[in-house]
């Protein structure tokens, strides 16, 4: 499987069918190698998803990793970009480039404070994480 399946997984579900309050997780039979054993788009909205290899024995952390960027969240030393956060060094979103090897599985205050994702609350609130 290649990057580029992986987009087209993506379409699995069309945006107009898609829950808006749901974060969409796509287990497929294949390692995804290419992307680290996981992938994540349309992060920071209400049709945020996730494709993800089914076969992740040794990184348990794999899927808090891709919900940290559903959530906002850039790997750490990252470009900053507008409407979203770059966490710590050595944080959950470290990446380990496998679906074999685990993230670090720290989630510092400092993290979860920066939390933006309109799947969260669909009310326009504040996000319904507490630091």
């Amino acid at each position: 499987m290649t990057s580029k399946d992986v987009v087209l997984l993506r379409g699995v579900i069309p945006e107009d069918d898609a829950e808006p309050d749901v974060v969409e997780v796509i287990l497929v039979n294949n390692d995804l190698a290419a992307e680290g054993g996981g992938a994540s788009f349309s992060c920071t909205t209400a049709l945020a998803r996730i494709v993800m290899s089914n076969g992740n024995n040794g990184n348990p952390n794999l899927l808090a990793h891709e919900i940290g960027h559903v959530l906002g969240g850039l790997h750490p030393g990252d470009s900053q970009e507008e409407g979203f956060w770059v966490p710590e060094v050595g944080t959950v979103l470290d990446p380990s480039r496998s679906s074999h090897v685990p993230n670090p599985e720290r989630n510092p205050a400092s993290s979860r404070r920066q939390v933006r994702c309109a799947a969260l609350t669909s009310t326009g609130e504040e996000c319904c994480i507490s630091a």
